[in-house]
């Protein structure tokens, strides 16, 4: 870690000598001297000047910004307690331009070198490449060029006649021999081992192609020799110059342009003979071969090449075997051993052990050893193929080869590529009938193990079409008007052919029961037997996909959990920001410590940056657009309700939840009805009774007002958190909404599966010993008992993800984080608030009370104004004074707050708000000018 304290006393006007500044909090926002932007750079000064800084838009942090500012002629007094380099940024920077194919500006790539100095005098030196826009201001690539456009030169490459062509590393050399005459490219990512970073467009690849020759020369390293074995994937005619020939005594990294530097003569390159570029050729290739591919990882006795079932058990190590399965304690050349890596996969395959894993990547990292994830990935992928290889074939179906051999039975019936026909007899005539125009099989039959439904599969193919596959209820394919629902789907069935297809289904499925596969499928995502997630685990099969197939496709990943933690880490920082993503990731949880649902709600005024919050909380799971994962809650409740269904355990994400309430403004219905955790018992159109939907998950909802009130029922009250954003303190301030926005819609789905991952993992009792102290704690603090156990879910949540999603890159929330937006016994007790309103009423219409002192003095001795609710009695009377009310008066008035007097009057007796009478009754009989009054004697407590 570094311990440099950088001394600013001028910070603030060094900031203002850019431009304009900007103050949020604590903190100045103003220009980066790094990347160029204006408003990401935060600036915090603390204690004895010393300045804190950091870019959001570039990830520059202090050491390199207070560089640039040295740079500019900025010095700052620097104490040094570390060995950390101070980075200086050379003068100038240059751009080089990748254009498309007709010759248009698709992105900048900058070129900015630095040194960094140590306080031994020692200088490293090193390059930064950013991407820009073909503006020049804004940073990265744009999204139709960042998976289309590769290859640097490619338009001249695309323009010149086929001919010579070299590929060299790097934009430099290129631009080296471009500049004597000599066509170039090289590729946007730079060469690393174990990496392939040349990917190529099928167009461009064909640019490439159209040359005679095609030679490159790789940089004078083992990344320049893995540069041109990716190479050869895609030029099956490559030929290669090793630079040794062009200087024998080369250094290290020495590459073309250092040779043209060095004086080299072109024209002497061009005479120069290539040779055919084969792996062999490749003085790393033998090396490689050995570690960087796992094509065909250790043969398993019983796998796939013997035919035999495979049958894999989980293996204790010895402690010598623990020793030398640690790769905490590796050094690089064990990562090039074979036989250990071998070993250790092996090992944390059949073990599943995730945390020897991850240890084995931080090792990696720590030593700059690049490409294991990757190669742990393709071992993986290797050894599932070979393993589940019998599980596979027993997947496929077994009609289709045997409609092609002739040997399914078929009965009347005849399949071929042109559909169906059955032929009958009658009158000893062979009559052709057209059962349906392309061929149709049920190809598996599906029974779920929720509800006991069974489904088919089937499977039906259009000639110069793709194949086409649904999944149908059988009492659908039985029924000839309701198989019709499946003409929508592609089926060509109508009324006419609707029976004749029935009949058909019917006979396959019952003459091949024997060949048709036989599975379990589910109707839900989330957890389910034997610790297995929908739709993480594929051997779950989902047999409705079809009825939630919008939620369904936005559950998928786009970009790396490495970009994405990288980016959310920062805004963590913000309590209410981390409380939203806590319920996002906690809401896979709550089965596992039996908690119940709950709504988690952001509400306040429009531009307070809510549904951007519910974008970043999407995106751990899908695709945080509106429509996909974030629903609107401009839905009926039994839609909603569905969604929930289908969800499960993963969270409902949802926006506008003002649109849900009721004629008289109250969400109380809606809120019981989510976080009971079942839907409404209905029948079907046969009336059978409709398999009812559960959830448990944690709602995340935003709006413009809060949904709970003085008028809602305790239980409400106790299922939301509400958490309420302020304009002037919104959670997104400027533009920094937009940005958060924009790089959720690009990088989304990778974390939630990965907790999902590592919940597996952790022992059963490890994230219910976590609730429970959570739990502890805050039932200690005498808050509504319900709220409690909601919001140590969320801190549960909130602890495992700062360990295991941002690798301790985040602080846990702590419950005093939590606290303030939950509600104390008092506050959620009916009887509380039915009285404290109550009393409000009172104090409101106290012109309605006849007043009665022992002085009569004028003050509270008066007429009553319109309708008599009581009399008023003065503490005179006793320690504290009465309303003494018209128990129909007082009936009515707690109704319309939203309370019945029959469920509160106990409880006012026994905290003392409620006077008996002498008979122990809750109302007092008095004779008011001849007519007798029940009056409830209310007691109005003293502050």
């Amino acid at each position: 870690m570094s311990n440099i304290k950088y001394l600013y006393p001028d910070a603030v006007s060094i900031l203002k000598s850019y431009g304009k500044i900007e103050k949020r909090g604590e903190q100045l926002v103003g220009y980066c001297p790094v990347c160029g932007d204006d408003h990401h750079l935060f600036i915090k000064q603390g204690d004895d000047v010393d300045v804190v800084a950091y870019c959001q838009k570039c990830n520059a942090k202090g050491k390199d910004i207070f560089a640039a500012w040295a740079r500019d002629g900025h010095k700052p007094a620097l104490v040094f307690t570390s060995d950390d380099p101070i980075r200086e940024w050379s003068p100038g920077a240059v751009w080089y331009p990748y254009k498309t194919e007709s010759g248009d500006i698709g992105f900048y790539k900058k070129r900015m070198e630095y040194y960094d100095n140590y306080p031994d005098g020692t200088r490293k030196r090193g390059k930064m490449t950013p991407y820009y826009h073909a503006d020049k201001l804004k940073k990265g690539q744009p999204k139709t060029c960042k998976d289309t456009l590769h290859i640097y030169n490619l338009y001249e490459a695309a323009q010149a006649e086929p001919g010579m062509l070299y590929i060299v590393e790097g934009e430099k050399c290129a631009d080296a021999l471009m500049k004597n005459g000599v066509l170039a490219i090289t590729t946007k990512a730079g060469a690393k081992v174990g990496a392939d970073t040349v990917k190529l467009t099928a167009r461009e690849q064909e640019l490439v192609n159209r040359h005679t020759r095609i030679i490159i020369i790789p940089d004078n390293d083992e990344p320049g020799w893995y540069y041109a074995e990716a190479w050869s994937k895609y030029v099956p005619k490559l030929q290669v110059i090793d630079v040794k020939r062009l200087k024998p005594e080369a250094p290290a990294k020495y590459d073309i342009a250092d040779w043209i530097a060095d004086g080299g003569n072109v024209a002497e390159l061009m005479q120069m003979e290539p040779v055919p570029y084969e792996s062999k050729a490749n003085p790393y290739a033998e090396e490689w071969n050995k570690v960087y591919s796992f094509d065909n990882p250790i043969d398993l006795e019983g796998g796939e090449s013997s035919g035999k079932e495979v049958a894999l058990t989980v293996s204790l190590p010895t402690p010598e075997m623990e020793e030398e399965l640690d790769p905490g304690e590796w050094q690089r050349e064990d990562f090039r051993n074979r036989e250990k890596l071998n070993a250790l996969f092996d090992h944390i395959y059949l073990n599943k052990d995730s945390f020897l894993l991850e240890v084995f990547k931080d090792r990696a990292r720590e030593l700059k050893v690049v490409g294991m994830a990757k190669l742990w990935t393709e071992y993986e992928k290797a050894r599932d193929k070979q393993i589940n290889a019998s599980e596979i074939a027993k997947k496929k179906s077994k009609l289709i080869p045997l409609v092609e051999a002739g040997s399914l039975r078929t009965g009347a019936y005849t399949i071929s590529a042109k559909g169906i026909i059955k032929e009958v007899e009658k009158k000893e005539e062979i009559i052709i009938i057209d059962v349906i125009s392309v061929p149709v099989l049920p190809v598996s039959i599906l029974t779920n193990v929720e509800t006991g439904t069974v489904r088919t599969r089937l499977w039906w193919k259009h000639e110069n079409r793709p194949a086409h596959e649904e999944i149908v209820e059988n009492r659908i394919l039985a029924d000839r008007s309701k198989i019709l629902m499946l003409a929508s789907r592609g089926l060509p069935v109508d009324s006419t052919n609707a029976l004749d297809v029935v009949e058909y289904l019917s006979v396959i499925a019952a003459k091949n029961d024997d060949l048709i596969p036989h599975d379990e499928s589910v109707s839900s995502l989330g957890w389910h037997n034997n610790n297995k997630f929908s739709p993480y685990d594929p051997e779950l099969i989902i047999d409705n996909i079809t009825e939630n197939n919008t939620v369904f496709q936005s559950i998928k990943s786009k970009g790396t959990l490495e970009e994405w933690v990288t980016f959310m880490a920062p805004h963590m920082a913000d309590k209410r920001f981390h409380i939203v993503m806590a319920a996002s990731f906690g809401s896979v949880i709550l089965r596992l410590v039996g908690a119940l649902p709950f709504i988690l709600h952001f509400w306040g005024k429009t531009g307070t940056g809510k549904t951007v919050g519910l974008m970043a909380a999407a995106s751990v799971w899908g695709n945080p657009a509106p429509g996909a994962y974030l629903r609107s809650m401009d839905a009926t409740t039994n839609a909603i309700m569905r969604i929930a269904g289908f969800l499960r355990n993963l969270p409902v994400i949802a926006d506008e939840m003002q649109t849900v309430r009721d004629k008289e403004g109250n969400y109380d219905k809606f809120i019981m009805r989510v976080s009971e955790g079942v839907e409404r018992s209905r029948l079907n159109s046969d009336s059978s009774l409709r398999p009812l939907q559960e959830w448990n998950c944690i709602f995340i909802c935003s709006g413009e007002e809060p949904i709970v009130s003085i008028r809602s029922g305790a239980g409400a009250v106790n299922r939301v958190i509400e958490v309420e954003l302020d304009a002037a303190e919104p959670l997104f301030p400027g533009s920094l909404g937009n940005e958060v926005a924009n790089f959720c819609r690009d990088h989304y789905g990778a974390a939630g599966p990965e907790l999902v991952n590592h919940i597996k993992a952790l022992e059963p009792d490890t994230i219910r010993a976590m609730y429970n102290e959570h739990c502890k704690t805050l039932t200690a603090e005498k808050l509504s008992a319900k709220q409690a156990l909601s919001a140590a879910a969320i801190l549960t949540a909130s602890q495992v993800i700062s360990t295991l999603i941002f690798c301790d890159k985040v602080e846990p929330l702590h419950p005093g984080d939590i606290i303030p937006y939950l509600k104390t016994e008092l506050t959620v007790d009916p009887a509380e608030r039915a009285y404290t309103a109550l009393m409000n009423r009172f104090a409101a219409n106290r012109n309605r009370f006849m007043s009665k002192t022992e002085t009569q003095d004028a003050e509270y001795h008066h007429e009553p104004i319109g309708e008599i609710w009581g009399k008023f009695i003065d503490e005179k009377y006793g320690q504290s004074s009465i309303y003494a009310v018209n128990k129909g008066i007082l009936e009515r008035e707690l109704q319309d707050i939203g309370f019945q007097f029959n469920a509160v009057k106990k409880a006012w007796a026994d905290k003392g708000y409620l006077q008996k009478n002498s008979q122990g009754l809750y109302f007092h009989q008095r004779n008011e000018h001849g007519t007798r009054v029940e009056y409830v004697y209310m007691v109005n407590m003293p502050e």
